[in-house]
């Protein structure tokens, strides 16, 4: 699994999830660019799982239409082996998705050029079967 970000210009940063699973499938949530973007990557899956998301949102004008909308300005992951960098910028209010003895198996939220709203689906780290 990777995660992708990008910078669209010196005044306003954009946030966007790129997932790449096993398969090649992927899923994606936010704009696109041609830019170049930072990439963090899960090195040692399966034994290397993502276990918490910390971010930032705040409200701010958006796009074209100069409306006002909450977007989510900074990311960092956090996997049972690395931290990665921040993406984006350390304002607003901050979140935390995360659930103890849980990793987290795929995101779910609101998006447009942007992300507006990031949820997590997780799955227990380990599953006791009764026989």
């Amino acid at each position: 699994m990777s995660l992708l970000y990008y910078k669209l210009n010196n005044y306003r940063e954009e946030l966007y999830i790129s997932t790449r699973f096993d398969d090649g499938s992927k899923d994606h949530h936010g704009g696109k660019t041609i830019l170049k973007v930072e990439e963090f990557e899960l090195k040692d899956y399966p034994d290397e799982y993502l276990i918490s998301v910390e971010g930032n949102y705040d409200v701010v004008d958006e796009g074209y239409y100069k409306s006002e909308s909450e977007v989510i300005l900074m990311l960092r992951f956090k996997t049972s082996k690395q931290t990665s960098p921040t993406f984006g910028t350390e304002v607003g209010t901050s979140f935390i998705l995360e659930k103890e003895n849980h990793k987290i198996v795929g995101f779910h939220g609101k998006s447009s050029t942007t992300l507006h709203q990031l949820g997590s689906m997780s799955c227990p780290l380990h599953i006791d079967l009764i026989i």
